[in-house]
């Protein structure tokens, strides 16, 4: 068995009281219950396999830890249990630091469009708590920007008499998007309350605004839902209404058209209607 007590402060409790803890800190900290509960449990497996295996170090350990979870593991689940050991050994104020540990390389995004399409975006618009959750489901949802440009908009972005937004995105790109009516109608009062100062509409971070757009879904009934599928609704929406995929590339913001395609859900009768050929 592992522990290195010297690794501990000594006013610190046993690893199993500490990960109880752990649990509390991140739901003190707004962490949603899934991530909580998520993190949680790679903690406890880790507390698992240094039972099981002699280390002189913590930082061993971890490493040790995630070296076996790469064997089997999906690329994203490495990735993940990584953030859970960062976020505990830092609450634990233990000394391990994987700065310089050979992660598998970040997937590339898989989304997929809400399967209720613009009926779902607008259950999570109407299950949003306030006027910034409601905005940052309708940037998503109806513009298609990406988490980072939702919570950077300024109202000096906006051009009132077109009715277009500048969008500052990824590599300082920018892009202007048309704002629809639907639009205009949920951010018209973010707009209002910002434009004295100039402040950004929706005063979110980055990871917390992840985290809420996953909540409202679930509070609208939809499992499972990340800011990349409400882009990826709004990409297929687009598309059905005949949008031109180069077009829908730059609404987005996507540097290469092989991205968007990734965003666009297939329509399963079309793709059933495109191979049933007549044989008249």
């Amino acid at each position: 068995m592992l522990m290195q007590q010297e690794n501990f402060k000594p006013d610190r409790s046993p690893l199993p009281e500490l990960i109880e803890q752990f649990h509390a800190s991140l739901l003190q900290r707004g962490r949603s219950s899934n991530t909580a509960r998520v993190y949680t449990s790679d903690i406890k497996l880790f507390a698992q396999f240094i039972e099981t295996h002699q280390f002189k170090k913590m930082q061993d350990a971890a490493e040790a830890w995630l070296t076996e979870s790469k064997k089997t593991l999906a690329s994203r689940t490495v990735l993940r249990r990584a953030a859970s050991l960062n976020s505990f050994t830092k609450f634990a104020e233990l000394e391990v630091c994987l700065e310089d540990y050979k992660l598998p390389p970040t997937p590339p995004p898989d989304p997929h469009p809400l399967p209720g399409m613009m009926e779902d975006v607008e259950k999570m618009l109407a299950v949003s708590r306030n006027p910034y959750q409601r905005g940052l489901v309708a940037f998503g949802g109806l513009a298609g920007l990406r988490v980072s440009e939702s919570i950077s908009v300024k109202p000096d972005w906006i051009n009132l008499h077109d009715r277009k937004l500048r969008v500052h995105g990824k590599g300082d790109k920018t892009r202007v998007v048309p704002i629809s009516k639907r639009l205009w109608s949920v951010m018209m009062p973010l707009y209002v309350s910002a434009k004295a100062d100039n402040s950004v509409l929706i005063p979110f971070e980055d990871r917390n605004a992840r985290q809420l757009i996953t909540g409202i879904a679930l509070r609208a009934g939809i499992k499972d839902v990340s800011s990349h599928d409400l882009r990826a609704t709004f990409a297929t929406l687009l598309l059905r209404r005949g949008v031109d995929i180069r077009t829908i590339q730059y609404l987005l913001g996507h540097a290469s058209v092989s991205t968007t395609q990734a965003y666009l859900g297939v329509d399963n009768k079309k793709a059933r209607e495109a191979v049933e050929f007549d044989e008249d």
